[in-house]
């Protein structure tokens, strides 16, 4: 279950970070209506918040998995260690980021 929470967490990683390459990617198309813009917009600002609470080495390992699509063994390299460390930052910054996620937001 931990880890279901965790890999939701990265999917909605990837979908805030990825998309506004796929408002560029559907210029021509049909768009999201304003509450669907604006729900995509809040949702963003979230995940980017949480992100900036998670510490640095955590976020650079998550951000190269999930947006950089980068493999365990290519992120080691960037970052100057092993994959199992690797594995293990990651997995950890996704369950900090799931839980900093479930956290109510004060003010709205």
């Amino acid at each position: 279950m931990a880890e279901d929470v965790a890999q939701d967490a990265l999917t909605v990683v990837r979908h805030a970070l990825l998309a506004p390459l796929g408002v560029l990617r559907d210029a021509g198309h049909a768009g999201p209506n304003a509450e669907q813009a604006h729900a995509g917009r809040a949702e963003l600002i979230q995940v980017r918040a949480a992100l900036r609470r998670l510490p640095r080495l955590d976020r650079e390992a998550l951000l190269l998995r999930a947006a950089g699509e980068l493999t365990l063994e290519a992120i080691a390299r960037v970052m100057r260690t092993s994959p199992a460390a690797v594995k293990m930052r990651i997995m950890g910054a996704r369950r900090r980021l799931a839980a900093l996620l479930a956290e109510p937001v004060h003010g709205r």
